[in-house]
């Protein structure tokens, strides 16, 4: 396989990526996006948890054999998020991941992370995230008719603190049953995700696209989802319109959340 391009910053601008990591491997590459901290309680001194998840999940991922099955291979990487667990914050490490796996010529997905195989896009969607961007969007929009300022708005955000009691109980659905439309799959050092790991073939020669929400959709090139990106944010930066989020663009931000692509010719 070939490494076409990647693609990584984090949401105030830098290449660290935020909690977002990719991971380029001769038999495995991967997009990891770690869970934004919601209880306020995260040591700032320290990685956030979402950004511990993410980096076990890349420790994880290294140790992998070439023909490692996928239930398997997710079971490794929440025993090293389980690991990474600590008492010193207020919440538990967790993170969303696909793998492209060479040997095996599939993708693996848990989580909201988009994937594009060749013409075909499977964009990473939660309904429960669509409902709190919704109904945030809606809040935010009284407020710019009653005049509010725009950019008072995205520095104080009173949509994203009216939708943080729903975002700090959202753990509810993790892992959830499928057949429940709230529910969503995610690696949080439980193993309950095994069993809700999507599987995606891949044919021979096909280009590849996994890039975390930070995007708007898994665009054919690096180039596409920037453009498409850049231009969604001069429009709305408060993030209430058609592509509308959970939070706006900070004033000091350079988007609203971290990023991260890769594109992949198979062998």
């Amino acid at each position: 396989m070939k490494v076409i391009e990647t693609f990584l910053r984090s949401k105030q601008g830098g290449d660290d990526g935020g909690e977002d990591r990719l991971f380029t491997g001769a038999s495995f590459v991967a997009v990891i996006d770690g869970a934004t901290a919601k209880s306020g309680q995260a040591m700032k001194d320290q990685p956030s948890p979402g950004a511990r998840a993410a980096e076990a999940a890349m420790t994880a991922i290294a140790s992998f054999e070439a023909g490692i099955a996928p239930d398997d291979a997710f079971r490794r990487i929440e025993s090293a998020i389980s690991a990474a667990a600590t008492r010193t914050d207020g919440e538990t490490p967790k993170a969303v991941c696909a793998i492209y796996s060479r040997a095996r010529r599939e993708i693996w997905r848990v989580g909201d992370i988009s994937v594009r195989i060749g013409q075909q896009a499977h964009p990473g969607e939660k309904l429960v995230d669509r409902i709190a961007a919704a109904y945030r969007a809606a809040l935010l929009r009284t407020y710019l008719l009653e005049g509010h300022d725009a950019l008072a708005l995205r520095a104080s955000d009173p949509g994203r603190e009216a939708i943080l009691p729903l975002l700090r109980r959202q753990d509810m659905f993790e892992n959830g049953p499928a057949e429940d439309p709230l529910s969503y799959a995610v690696l949080d050092g439980s193993g309950r995700c095994i069993g809700r790991v999507e599987v995606f073939p891949v044919p021979p020669g096909a280009d590849i696209v996994l890039c975390s929400d930070g995007y708007l959709g898994p665009a054919a090139t690096l180039a596409e989802a920037e453009q498409r990106l850049e231009d969604d944010l001069m429009r709305d930066p408060l993030r209430i319109g058609e592509f509308a989020t959970t939070k706006a663009v900070g004033p000091d931000a350079v988007s609203f959340d971290d990023r991260a692509y890769i594109r992949v010719r198979t062998d």
